[in-house]
């Protein structure tokens, strides 16, 4: 039977004997990221096109050479999306998400479509897994966002892989590279490509993604945007160093399969992660949990934090982070002091906001001294 059209250049058909094993890879990586508190989210596979120009950035290779764009009945300019955040923001702020409680973990698995040249492991559609965390700006948020990565890899048994950490600093940090690279690139202006001259004036940053040649070479000794983070981001990139190197994730190793564990053919793919090795993988999840929220709760002894009450019990508030101030994993423990409440009636209390310094802490919960009721 002659066929009427065949598959769209870039874009490849997933058979029986092979959709199951997505599906595995799919099903672990919804219910890792799951164990880490995010919750998935699914949004529309095409945006207004403004929505990626500004999220992405109108200098990016993406978005000035490989986005899908047309014009729909309305004479709207529509692109299917390239990638899978700037979506979720959107849809995030447009529904309000922000002003539940934060911080608010979302993951999500998406395809995409770039107009790029089809080649071994890289399609035109192509099918994205990710994760984003909204309203925290504490270093152990990266510090766990890094450690349900690793957990990804190793339960699906990736193993030879290797960490490569940076920072981008504030709006400030990053003004301040930005001339910096325009002073390095200057007196090389000429040498660049179209692309980069024109990136030279827009985003400078930009001129660090070329994939020429002629613009790589020129790269190598571009300076480094750590010597350009302000005081704040510098501590912070150094407290996440300090958190990954706390959780030791050198320690979780990516197991290999051995012949009788099975191997990776169509026939026994999903059978070849045997139960004890997912319990195992999932004892090892729960370790690191434990030590990344044991490091983030022990940041916060000294510090002076903004609580709701949920409940009073001998004689021990139970409260929990108001969300404009540093949150914690787990809750805050505060015990009944007279000086401070003093005439009032602890049980009234419940719902109300109170102001408590952090005097201890485990991976669960943190101890608290009053310090005013408001």
């Amino acid at each position: 039977m002659a066929l009427v059209t065949k598959s769209i250049k870039g874009t490849q058909d997933t058979l029986p004997s092979e959709s199951y094993k997505i599906q595995f890879v799919e099903q672990s990586v919804l219910e890792i990221a799951k164990n880490y508190g995010y919750k998935e989210i699914r949004v529309p596979v095409f945006e207004h096109t403004e929505l990626f120009q500004r999220g992405v950035g109108d200098t990016t290779d993406v978005v000035q050479k490989e986005m899908y764009t047309f014009n729909d009945k309305g004479d709207r300019s529509i692109t299917l999306r390239p990638e899978g955040t700037a979506g979720v923001v959107r849809a995030v702020v447009e529904n309000g998400l922000l002003n539940d409680a934060l911080p608010l973990k979302v993951s999500y698995l998406v395809s995409c479509f770039r107009y790029e040249k089809p080649q071994a492991g890289r399609l035109r559609e192509f099918h994205q897994f990710g994760a984003e965390m909204f309203g925290s700006a504490s270093p152990a948020a990266d510090a766990q966002m890094i450690a349900m990565v690793k957990d990804i890899f190793d339960f699906l048994g990736i193993g030879n892989i290797s960490l490569e950490i940076n920072s981008i600093g504030c709006p400030e940090c990053r003004k301040r590279y930005n001339e910096a690279l325009k002073a390095f690139f200057a007196p090389n202006l000429e040498s660049l490509c179209y692309d980069c001259k024109t990136r030279f004036e827009k985003n400078p940053l930009r001129l660090l993604d070329c994939k020429e040649e002629s613009c790589k070479k020129i790269n190598v000794n571009a300076p480094s945007i750590l010597d350009s983070l302000c005081e704040d981001c510098s501590t912070h990139f150094e407290e996440l160093k300090e958190f990954v190197r706390t959780a030791q994730f050198d320690r979780m190793g990516a197991f290999t399969y051995s012949e009788e564990e099975g191997t990776y053919g169509a026939e026994n793919f999903k059978d070849s992660i045997s139960a004890k090795v997912k319990q195992e993988r999932l004892d090892e999840l729960m370790t690191l949990q434990s030590e990344i929220s044991l490091a983030f709760n022990q940041s916060r002894v000294g510090s002076e934090i903004k609580v709701i009450v949920d409940d009073f019990n001998d004689g021990v508030f139970v409260c929990r982070s108001e969300f404009e101030s540093p949150e914690v994993d787990g809750e805050i423990l505060v015990k009944y002091d007279s000086s401070v409440m003093a005439d009032v009636d602890p049980y009234s209390l419940v719902g109300e906001f109170m102001s408590v310094k952090v005097v201890g802490a485990d991976e669960y919960d943190l101890i608290a001294e009053p310090v005013e009721i408001l």
